[in-house]
């Protein structure tokens, strides 16, 4: 290793090639915070550096993202129905649907219904 954050194995063993002959040289290293370069150089015993300056750069190991929760719309008020469902103006209805976790993950503990339209009368919410 002639520069670059210290590594698993700053000194790795390469095996003699004869020419024309090639080798692959693997190289062990931690995941690091940010990307940082790495730069190895062939040396003899001696500690002479000798051809090309081998160069990394070896970048931080990003976690895959858990999967999102999914829903799945069983049963609707709207099952059957052509238009809307009739109500008088100020009269409640109640409306029911049945929802399925069709996914791998359970749904957050947090999770709530909430409008995500303009229905007319509720521009408010």
């Amino acid at each position: 290793l002639v520069g670059g954050p210290m590594l698993l194995a700053p000194v790795v063993e390469v095996p003699a090639v004869a020419p024309g002959q090639t080798v692959c040289v693997d190289l062990e290293a931690e995941s690091p915070e940010e990307p940082m370069g790495v730069f190895y150089s062939l040396v003899t015993p001696e500690g002479a550096a000798f051809g090309e300056i081998v160069h990394a750069t070896i970048t931080p190991k990003i976690a895959a993202a858990p999967p999102p929760p999914v829903v799945v719309v069983l049963a609707s008020p709207m099952d059957g129905r052509e238009g809307g469902l009739e109500a008088l103006q100020g009269e409640v209805k109640t409306v029911e649907w049945t929802l399925a976790n069709a996914g791998s993950v359970p749904w957050p503990e947090d999770t709530t219904i909430t409008l995500v339209y303009n229905t007319p009368g509720f521009e408010h919410l």
